[in-house]
């Protein structure tokens, strides 16, 4: 997410920028993986691993407005924000 930001700051986010920022969020969860190998009580899981890198793809799928996938979520989260606002009390 920061490093997003950070390539908003310096103008508009590109084909490469998102390519590289999510290059760096992967990476960073397998490095984040294998620090908690060698952490006492922590583990080191390849589901963790495959949890971080699907969340990364449906994050990037969500903000884009092309993407077909990306629509169907934005479609559930407005379903669930219309039911959240008729709570009757």
């Amino acid at each position: 997410m920061f490093i997003i930001l950070a390539f908003l700051t310096f103008g508009e986010l590109q084909r490469k920028k998102e390519q590289f920022a999510f290059l760096v969020a992967v990476s960073y969860g397998v490095i984040d993986e294998v620090h908690q190998y060698y952490v006492p009580f922590r583990s080191f899981g390849f589901d963790d691993i495959s949890k971080m890198l699907l969340w990364v793809i449906v994050r990037r799928s969500y903000n884009r407005r092309n993407a077909t996938f990306g629509s169907f979520l934005r479609k559930i989260v407005c379903m669930f924000q219309k039911s959240s606002t008729k709570v009757n009390l």
